[in-house]
């Protein structure tokens, strides 16, 4: 089977290559949204170069021509990608992020193949309780006038992209038990993370960073104010290991505040990086993310405590300006993800 992939994060990558097994994909076109000069991006390309048992092209997208160009520009940057391409000869399209125009333009470039969504992390499932109630897979904002959309969708259709129904896009995710009605859910259960160690190190604790200071979900003071809280149930060593959005000076203030921390640089996944972890940490805190879910189903051993802020910091997320979608807020999918954590994921209040 052949299957063309769009990806830009390190657990998009953990969820192609368990797609490639479920799906039996022998042979892979894989566009590769990232910053070719990072650190981050390069881990993320050793990783697609060794995936298993798959013939692989790899077409770097540098997210400077998807934002800072005109539209012939950036329509042209990854419309050139399809016209290079045989799409009639791929059984399967995988993307990753409903939130993004240039990922439903180029899936909807494909007018023969089965198109698949992988996890984006958490955020699927907003997806499931707020896109499909409302019969919507992709719900971006509308930006500029509606001649220039318009002129946009001209653009499109000299590469073959032609808006298609949304109804015959499915789901392969880690969470296919959520009830789901009109799509068909294909269960990624992340067999390649899964791992039992021999023992682990209880002398040792880490704290998983958050990018809610840089997205304005809260000030650093009531950050700092939950780090505190978590050092406080601490009693060996602390590593720091950093969501990949956190500011350069966001750490030096945290390192600053806490400098008994050890930081891990965040060239790999959090998952990745446990895989790699002969002990590993004993136990695992933070504010709600994706980690939680998948450490919860592939390092049952490592104990997990999840810190929930205040009514008051959550409903004020209400008021921020939402990333790629109209019909949810971040205060409700917030209270979503800290109700669908799994139960032996232990719950602190702020």
């Amino acid at each position: 089977m052949k299957a063309f992939a769009l990806v830009s994060a390190p657990f998009h990558i953990i969820c192609l290559s368990e797609a490639i097994d479920y799906f039996k994909i022998n042979e892979l076109h894989i566009v590769f949204h990232a910053d070719e000069n990072t650190e981050a991006s390069r881990q993320m390309r050793s990783v697609l170069e060794n995936l298993k048992n798959v013939k692989k092209t790899i077409h770097f997208l540098e997210p400077s021509y998807l934002y800072k160009k005109s539209l012939e520009d950036r329509i042209g940057y990854y419309g050139d990608v399809l016209s290079k391409i045989d799409r009639n000869s791929f059984q399967y399209v995988f993307f990753s992020d409903f939130r993004v125009q240039w990922q439903k333009d180029l899936i909807d470039g494909f007018q023969k193949s089965k198109r698949i969504m992988l996890d984006d992390g958490s955020i699927t499932l907003a997806f499931i309780h707020f896109h499909l109630p409302n019969n919507a897979f992709f719900a971006l904002p509308n930006f500029g006038t509606s001649a220039r959309r318009q002129y946009a969708e001209d653009i499109k259709l000299n590469y073959g992209i032609v808006p298609q129904s949304d109804s015959d896009i499915d789901l392969f995710t880690i969470f296919y038990r959520e009830k789901v009605t009109g799509k068909k859910v294909f269960p990624n259960t992340l067999a390649k993370l899964h791992r039992q160690y021999t023992n682990i190190d209880k002398s040792t604790e880490v704290i998983i960073g958050a990018k809610i200071v840089d997205r304005g979900f809260c000030d650093k003071t009531e950050y700092l104010q939950m780090l505190d809280k978590i050092n406080s149930n601490c009693k060996g060593k602390i590593i720091y290991f950093p969501h990949r959005g956190e500011s350069a000076d966001h750490q030096s203030e945290i390192k600053s505040t806490f400098p008994q921390f050890e930081f891990i640089a965040p060239s790999t996944s959090i998952e990745l990086w446990l895989l790699m972890q002969q002990h590993p940490p004993a136990t695992f805190h933070g504010y709600v993310s994706t980690a939680f879910f998948i450490i919860n189903m592939c390092f049952p051993q490592i104990t997990l405590k999840c810190y929930r802020p205040s009514d008051r910091v959550i409903n004020n997320m209400q008021d921020i300006k939402v990333y790629g979608s109209t019909l949810y807020n971040y205060s409700q999918v917030t209270r979503l993800f800290y109700s669908k954590l799994p139960k032996s994921v232990e719950l602190i209040q702020l």
